[in-house]
């Protein structure tokens, strides 16, 4: 019984030192637009430690989710992303690092209502600049922008394939806000 226990601890120290030098990892929520009437577009970020200084960056988009009943019509409506990056990290002082790193991702956008519905998809690869502050040992507050190029596909209409092509160079968001954790 007292072997049991104590390879019992052993087994329990040993994966106690081994989480505590796992990989470093991040998991925020990132707000780029805050808007009353619900257009509002919120992020889940995750990063994982690759070397010194360098992460790999997940990125979930949720933006302009929403029905409504307008004239008794139906109207529902949705977009989602996902994208992906690899973030390299230059220390500024104790507590703020320069962030920066390519990202590449893609959105889907869905409108469905009684007389008609439609997609939208996306494709999009951007730069990712930003400034990561450090209050605290487990938070962090990050500012960003994303400059870079997006290339849309939709059609949006009452039963005619009306195709439509759309490429924009400009900010995917002028500055997003993430505050987050790492364990």
């Amino acid at each position: 019984m007292k072997q049991s226990i104590l390879i019992l601890c052993i087994v329990a120290c040993c994966v106690g030192v081994a989480g505590a030098q796992s990989t470093p990892r991040e998991l925020g929520v990132r707000i780029s637009s805050v808007d009353f009437s619900g257009n509002n577009v919120f992020n889940l970020v995750y990063k994982k430690q690759k070397a010194e200084n360098r992460y790999s960056r997940w990125r979930a988009a949720f933006g302009n989710i929403g029905y409504n009943n307008f004239n008794d019509e139906d109207n529902v409506d949705f977009n989602v992303g996902a994208f992906y990056g690899i973030e390299k990290r230059r220390a500024l002082s104790d507590r703020f690092t320069f962030n920066h790193g390519w990202e590449f991702g893609g959105n889907i956008g869905l409108n469905f209502n009684e007389a008609n519905g439609g997609y939208q998809f996306g494709l999009a690869a951007g730069y990712v600049l930003g400034i990561q502050y450090n209050p605290a040992k487990p938070f962090f507050i990050n500012l960003e922008t994303i400059p870079g190029a997006r290339l849309n596909f939709s059609d949006f209409s009452s039963g005619e394939d009306n195709l439509v092509v759309q490429g924009n160079i400009g900010f995917s968001s002028l500055a997003a806000v993430t505050l987050g954790f790492r364990f």
